[in-house]
């Protein structure tokens, strides 16, 4: 169904920048401003993996 929400995944503390499905589906990966990437599972909503980013370029630009 286009433009309804099945469900809402919470766990990021800022804006999420990017999101992706894997290719079977089962996964969804999100990058967030809160400087987290997470893997969801898709069924259950549940975070699955999570690892802190850092990108050195972002933090130069907020700071020029």
């Amino acid at each position: 169904m286009v433009g309804h929400v099945a469900w809402t995944i919470r766990g990021h503390r800022a804006s999420v920048n990017a999101v992706a499905f894997s290719p079977n589906g089962r996964n969804l990966a999100t990058a967030s401003s809160d400087k987290l990437a997470r893997i969801w599972d898709a069924e259950t909503g549940k975070t699955v993996y999570l690892e802190r980013i850092f990108f050195p370029e972002f933090e130069k630009s907020k700071t020029a």
